[in-house]
């Protein structure tokens, strides 16, 4: 059955814990639970069908969910984030469990962003020169030789 919406132009989809996100010619929609933002569309409603994220209609290149939040990689590299920020897994340098319903872009994050990953709460991206996380590191899944949490990109060892 196809969804509702999005019948043409997808190019890439990311699934989270309870939410769904397409990249569709360029921008981003995504449906499913809504409490934390998830969705990106400035609010807290759920919804059944596909909603543009806020300010990403154009320019995006790739996306990634983790449980709770979500994030997209746009034209020049940089990361813009969204959801749930418990551990600072949004990467602007927020430091409480905030519900961001639209995103956020990413501090300090080095150039020439090619990828990204997301765990529950940590993310982490390939950059030009090597990878990039934060967020949440009481096992050390930020492999920058600490279990500190991080609210802004760190380099992870090689």
């Amino acid at each position: 059955m196809p969804v509702i919406g999005l019948q043409a132009g997808v190019t890439q989809l990311a699934a989270g814990g309870f939410h769904t996100c397409a990249l569709v010619s360029g921008g981003v929609k995504c449906w499913g639970y809504n409490a934390d933002g998830a969705l990106g569309n400035g609010s807290l409603n759920d919804s059944a069908t596909p909603t543009p994220v806020q300010g990403l209609s154009f320019g995006v290149i790739a996306i990634a969910a983790g449980k709770y939040h979500t994030c997209a990689i746009v034209t020049g590299g940089t990361i813009r984030c969204w959801a749930y920020n418990s551990n600072g897994q949004l990467g602007n340098n927020s430091i409480n469990a905030s519900k961001t319903s639209a995103p956020v872009t990413v501090s300090n994050i080095a150039s020439g962003t090619t990828a990204i990953a997301l765990g529950t709460a940590h993310t982490c991206a390939v950059v030009a020169g090597g990878l990039q996380c934060w967020g949440r590191n009481p096992e050390g899944q930020l492999n920058d030789g600490s279990v500190s949490e991080k609210h802004v990109p760190s380099p992870s060892r090689h």
